[in-house]
Protein backbone atom coordinates (compact mmCIF):
# COMPACT_ATOMS: atom_id res chain seq x y z
CA UNK A 1 0.00 0.00 0.00
CA UNK A 2 1.41 3.38 -0.99
CA UNK A 3 0.91 6.28 1.38
CA UNK A 4 -0.70 9.39 -0.01
CA UNK A 5 0.89 12.31 1.82
CA UNK A 6 -1.74 14.69 0.48
CA UNK A 7 -4.13 13.28 3.08
CA UNK A 8 -3.69 12.94 6.81
CA UNK A 9 -5.47 10.03 8.45
CA UNK A 10 -7.13 10.98 11.71
CA UNK A 11 -8.81 8.84 14.35
CA UNK A 12 -12.48 8.19 13.74
CA UNK A 13 -13.19 9.85 17.09
CA UNK A 14 -13.25 13.28 15.44
CA UNK A 15 -15.91 12.17 12.98
CA UNK A 16 -13.73 12.02 9.90
CA UNK A 17 -11.28 9.36 8.89
CA UNK A 18 -9.08 11.72 6.88
CA UNK A 19 -8.62 15.34 5.83
CA UNK A 20 -6.63 16.88 3.00
CA UNK A 21 -3.31 18.21 4.33
CA UNK A 22 -3.91 21.65 2.87
CA UNK A 23 -7.50 21.96 4.15
CA UNK A 24 -8.67 24.63 6.54
CA UNK A 25 -10.25 21.91 8.67
CA UNK A 26 -6.92 20.18 9.20
CA UNK A 27 -5.21 23.45 10.06
CA UNK A 28 -7.93 24.20 12.63
CA UNK A 29 -7.65 20.66 14.02
CA UNK A 30 -3.85 21.00 14.24
CA UNK A 31 -4.10 24.32 16.12
CA UNK A 32 -6.64 22.83 18.54
CA UNK A 33 -4.46 19.78 19.19
CA UNK A 34 -1.42 22.01 19.80
CA UNK A 35 -3.49 24.00 22.30
CA UNK A 36 -4.40 20.76 24.09
CA UNK A 37 -0.75 19.68 24.22
CA UNK A 38 0.35 23.08 25.53
CA UNK A 39 -2.40 23.06 28.16
CA UNK A 40 -1.49 19.55 29.28
CA UNK A 41 2.17 20.51 29.63
CA UNK A 42 1.33 23.61 31.70
CA UNK A 43 -1.06 21.57 33.83
CA UNK A 44 1.56 18.88 34.43
CA UNK A 45 4.19 21.48 35.32
CA UNK A 46 1.86 23.15 37.81
CA UNK A 47 0.93 19.82 39.40
CA UNK A 48 4.60 18.85 39.73
CA UNK A 49 5.41 22.21 41.31
CA UNK A 50 2.58 21.84 43.84
CA UNK A 51 3.57 18.26 44.67
CA UNK A 52 7.19 19.31 45.19
CA UNK A 53 6.06 22.11 47.49
CA UNK A 54 3.93 19.71 49.54
CA UNK A 55 6.72 17.13 49.76
CA UNK A 56 9.25 19.81 50.72
CA UNK A 57 6.96 20.90 53.57
CA UNK A 58 6.36 17.30 54.69
CA UNK A 59 9.93 16.04 54.24
CA UNK A 60 12.49 18.75 55.00
CA UNK A 61 15.75 18.19 53.17
CA UNK A 62 14.19 16.28 50.26
CA UNK A 63 15.94 16.90 46.95
CA UNK A 64 14.47 16.83 43.45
Amino acid sequence: MLLDFNWLLLPSLIGSSNLPVSSAELKKYWVEMQYCIDFALCNRSLMMQRIQEMLTDALPGIAF
